[in-house]
């Protein structure tokens, strides 16, 4: 915002003038534009208070006309404030895949996402480089049907209850949800699929494991499917009458992609062991339009930094 002013001297009192104003919401920070503004309007007050009011105060008529001055401007600064705290709310950007709220801005969102620009090891990654690492045997003990089935608008959850479990080694975690992003978020040594559904998992301390199954283009894949007829409408969660056994999301195969990561969304939580399965699933190009359908588009953060990160390659 700039402001000119051109003041004059009356007698024993000064008249303002605006000259020019220009008031910009484009970029810069939120509160430093209100202070600004709120500068302005009391300039603006103290130069529009009508001089004939009469004078409550008790004092001359000079502090009559200050203290008349004053009330104005404190009501309006009150009216200003209460004003702008509502349009900040109105204005808030929430995170997405494009423009403000895109994964370029999501550290400067909210406090809490400032782990998007500043975290350390954020996923997803290009997965490169890989080194031969030590046997540890994966196992998903996945029986159990899903609880809920819920549509943010960026993506369909499929929600568990307790029962579903993945071990790595020694560890155990149960299966919390799962969703699916279009095009896949990790690439293979530059590769990127057409979609990657991940599998979250906690463990008893709350540490997070996720899955991640590739697919390629080709033949439809059931469990996909099963999620498009049943997925509700964006901003609506249904709890019966669907079908979403865990089993049909198990990955093929015991080779996988292991690094420490993060979440791959807002607050882009660290640390999140990561499990990228070697093989492949298929996807046809429908159901991957029907997931974008979904979705409002492309779902998917650009790879981060690796860091000095090792990714191991199990097999």
């Amino acid at each position: 915002m700039t402001i000119n002013l051109i003041g004059h001297q009356i007698g024993p009192h000064w008249t303002i003038r605006l000259s020019h104003m220009t008031v910009s919401y484009l970029g810069g920070d939120q509160i430093k534009k209100g202070i600004r503004l709120l500068i302005f309007l009391m300039v603006a007050a103290s130069s529009i208070v009508p001089w004939w009011l009469p004078n409550w105060s008790g004092s001359g008529p000079r502090t009559g006309r200050l203290y008349w001055r004053g009330l104005f401007i404190g009501l309006t600064c009150l009216v200003y404030v209460i004003w702008e705290i509502r349009v900040a709310r109105m204005r808030r950007v929430d995170w997405g895949y494009e423009g403000p709220g895109g994964p370029q801005h999501w550290g400067s969102l909210s406090k809490r996402y400032e782990n998007c620009s500043k975290g350390k090891q954020q996923s997803p990654i290009d997965i490169t480089g890989y080194v031969r690492g030590d046997y540890t045997p994966i196992s998903f003990l996945y029986a159990f049907e899903a609880r809920t089935v819920r549509n943010d608008g960026k993506f369909v959850h499929v929600e568990y209850p307790p029962g579903n479990t993945l071990s790595v080694g020694e560890r155990t975690y149960r299966l919390e949800s799962a969703h699916i992003h279009t095009p896949s978020e990790h690439l293979v040594d530059g590769l990127r699929y057409a979609a990657e559904l991940h599998l979250v998992h906690a463990d008893d301390r709350g540490d997070l494991a996720v899955v991640g199954q590739l697919f390629q283009l080709g033949e439809p894949n059931p469990a996909v499917q099963a999620i498009l007829e049943v997925a509700p409408v964006s901003g609506d969660e249904i709890g019966e009458g669907f079908t979403l056994n865990a089993r049909s999301f198990r990955p093929d195969g015991p080779f996988y992609f292991r690094y420490d990561g993060s979440k791959t969304t807002p607050p882009c939580e660290e640390p999140v062991d990561w499990f990228v399965m070697r093989r492949p699933k298929t996807i046809s190009p429908e159901q991957v339009e029907g997931l974008q359908a979904l979705s409002g588009g492309p779902n998917s953060r650009p790879v981060q930094p690796m860091g000095g990160r090792v990714v191991s390659i199990v097999m």
